[in-house]
């Protein structure tokens, strides 16, 4: 019973908060105004009209027109550089900087540009052109690789996330993780329990999701194959060659016949006894990622023979194939005798000469000087595109970048690590067939199942295929908003809980053109539409399943966009319309009922700014405040300094000065009133 009654008295405080809702004219104009940016630096205010830059609340307050362009998008930086985007249809569009003094400078040309926007959680400022997304960096805008021939209509970020909508489907990015590559996934179990000693690894380039394997010494002349899962494929008896002691392998096509090649490298020698090694070449057959396990016989094309200069014994792990050469990399493992250790680098022809050849000593490997004695390279692999290079130790992964240096001018410059979670005895490592990650294998050891783990290259992925245009991300819910436009069966806001992978119809409404959130949470529409008649939807509210137009006070007027604009006195939704910006007043302040008593929104908390850098306030709907407390994410309490002001009775404000110690990353805020517990996540930036 209580239950229901608590949601009757909801309604009914929701009803009556919408029902004082009010337009006020915040800035007047003769013109249509497409965006509305607010300058907290220094509380200037920018208008994009269709007459060029409006500028108020400054000293140099007026209208500046670059020609007959109509500006479309402005952003100040922390420099306080203004940038606008003319977008007319014309060849003068583009990008430009203003200042009063010296009026519109030209950054770059770009045809009919769409909005240019800073990241909320990662401060990349992000520029939309037909055909592309644009990055800064530094002083230069360079283009997105993977949205090139896609027109990008927003950008949104989360704390983990960047996400892009455009005509080819949703995006999203990675930014949870330092560094080029994304945490360890595991990708399945080595279901094979023929494959106990995994010591090499390739990503198959014709059999696209097949992976290729082969156990260490005394493992018989036999190729695994598995897909990325780790489900068995078949084994594959290579008739011509002996496994003594293989310890790696690799992938590459023939430059004669463009037929792709496997390759398997018998140079381990752990007791310094065997002269020559080997290198078999293998014509790689044809296997699906789906298929049942199969037993194939395959034959060796030619096998490369070598030895080392004057003839030294040296026990390796590591195979390359380096197709721009045509020939093989061997890197051989540290010794303890060796001063410091090196990891040595040579050179093969893949030959098919029956010659025994003379390996071509090409210098060392800039690994640390500190890893210890046997503890080198033991595997490795070039990327698909010839551009990087990883080597794997038993503790790490380093990754050089090649360019178009050879591989030894490569391996003697600077080294980055990349993410890598230490296996029982993990030895194997090779590039994803695309270049969008790398797989290593552990081998099976004390009661370990070999496993198959992945490591992403962080990068923009298609998410969906869903035609999203406008995004928001509530960062109280941790939830992605979208809108898909037009008139049909999915036309209205859409929400995802999966950064944006999975979408669910939240509020069915045809035509609205853009959403955006208030300091309650309240999710509002719009429809930019200016030759429509005045009873027609211009701003409605969302908010707990219930649905409002606001559509009074607007008149005739169109809404190209909306602004929340974090202003302490009117944390609120500002729109831009065709006779300028209009602020609604903030209606979840006190009001009265009939009895002139005072009515206040259910007990509840907002914050505000929320992303913060320094100082939070945090608003809280209640009385008898006993508690106040601060959580990380992990759960640890924070020493908490802070200072309340009662704004009138019943809403306090919490104002929470989170000095340089405190780290950024998300915080949970708890307030305890006599009637219970309020939550609220807020972000340090």
């Amino acid at each position: 019973m209580m239950k229901k009654l608590y949601v009757l008295i909801f309604i009914l405080n929701l009803t009556l908060i919408l029902q004082s809702y009010e337009w006020v004219n915040f800035i007047e104009t003769d013109e249509i105004v497409y965006n509305y940016y607010h300058s907290e630096a220094d509380g200037v205010d920018y208008l994009a009209t269709e007459s060029g830059l409006r500028i108020e609340n400054s000293a140099y307050d007026g209208l500046y027109q670059n020609g007959d362009l109509q500006c479309r998008d402005i952003w100040v930086d922390s420099d306080n550089v203004v940038y606008v985007i003319f977008g007319s249809g014309s060849y003068s569009d583009g990008l430009y900087t203003f200042s009063p003094e010296t009026g519109f400078s030209v950054v770059d040309y770009y045809f009919n540009p769409k909005f240019i926007k800073e990241g909320t959680f990662t401060e990349e400022v992000k520029l939309s052109i037909p055909g592309n997304l644009l990055t800064q960096v530094g002083d230069s805008w360079d283009n997105i690789t993977e949205f090139a021939h896609k027109d990008v209509f927003d950008y949104t970020e989360s704390p983990e996330y960047k996400f892009a909508s455009t005509d080819r489907g949703f995006y999203n990015y990675l930014i949870g993780d330092e560094g080029l590559f994304a945490s360890r996934q595991n990708f399945g179990i080595v279901t094979s329990n023929l494959i106990d000693e995994a010591s090499g690894v390739a990503s198959s380039r014709l059999n696209q999701g097949v992976l290729w394997t082969h156990n260490d010494s005394g493992g018989g002349p036999f190729a695994y194959a598995m897909n990325e899962l780790g489900s068995h494929l078949g084994i594959y008896t290579i008739a011509g060659a002996n496994n003594r002691d293989w310890e790696d392998m690799a992938i590459g096509t023939n430059p004669t016949t463009g037929e792709a090649e496997l390759y398997f490298a018998d140079i381990g020698d752990n007791g310094t006894n065997n002269d020559i090694k080997y290198i078999y070449v293998v014509p790689e057959p044809v296997v699906s990622p789906t298929q049942q396990p199969q037993a194939v016989q395959i034959s060796v094309s030619h096998t490369v023979q070598f030895r080392y200069p004057g003839d030294v014994k040296y026990d390796a792990e590591t195979l390359l194939y380096d197709e721009r050469t045509d020939s093989f990399i061997i890197i051989t493992k540290r010794h303890q005798d060796d001063e410091g250790g090196f990891d040595r680098i040579f050179s093969i022809p893949n030959s098919n000469s029956n010659s025994v050849l003379v390996a071509e000593y090409l210098g060392n490997v800039s690994f640390p000087a500190d890893l210890l004695a046997y503890c080198g390279a033991t595997g490795g692999d070039i990327s698909p595109d010839g551009n990087f290079i990883l080597l794997k130790s038993y503790q790490h992964i380093f990754m050089w970048a090649r360019g178009n240096r050879s591989i030894a001018n490569t391996l003697a410059q600077d080294y980055v690590t990349v993410p890598y979670v230490i296996e029982p005895q993990g030895e194997a490592i090779a590039w994803r067939f695309d270049g969008n990650g790398y797989f290593t294998v552990s081998e099976e050891q004390g009661g370990i199942e070999a496993t198959i783990y992945f490591y992403s290259k962080k990068r923009w992925r298609k998410a969906s295929d869903k035609p999203i245009r406008k995004t928001e991300y509530n960062v109280n819910e941790d939830k992605l908003y979208g809108v898909i436009e037009g008139d049909g069966e999915d036309a209205g806001v859409w929400s995802s809980i999966d950064d944006g992978v999975n979408w669910v119809l939240e509020l069915p409404l045809e035509g609205i053109d853009d959403i955006n959130f208030d300091v309650h949470d309240c999710l509002f529409v719009s429809w930019k539409v200016s030759d429509i008649p005045e009873d027609y939807n211009r701003v409605g509210v969302y908010y707990e399943g219930n649905f409002t137009y606001l559509n009074d006070d607007l008149g005739g007027d169109g809404v190209f966009s909306m602004t929340y604009n974090n202003v302490f006195d009117h944390a609120t939704i500002f729109i831009s319309t065709t006779s300028g910006v209009k602020m609604l007043e903030d209606y979840a302040n006190e009001i009265s009922n009939s009895d002139n008593e005072t009515v206040l929104p259910i007990s509840k908390i907002v914050s505000f700014p929320n992303p913060f850098v320094d100082v939070s306030t945090i608003r809280v709907y209640g009385k008898n405040i006993k508690e106040v407390s601060i959580y990380n994410i992990r759960g640890q309490k924070i020493e908490l300094e802070y200072n309340t002001e009662t704004k009138k009775e019943g809403i306090t404000d919490i104002t929470w000065k989170a000095n340089q110690i405190i780290p950024s990353g998300i915080y949970i805020v708890k307030v305890k009133l006599s009637s219970g517990v309020l939550a609220k996540k807020i972000v340090k930036l």
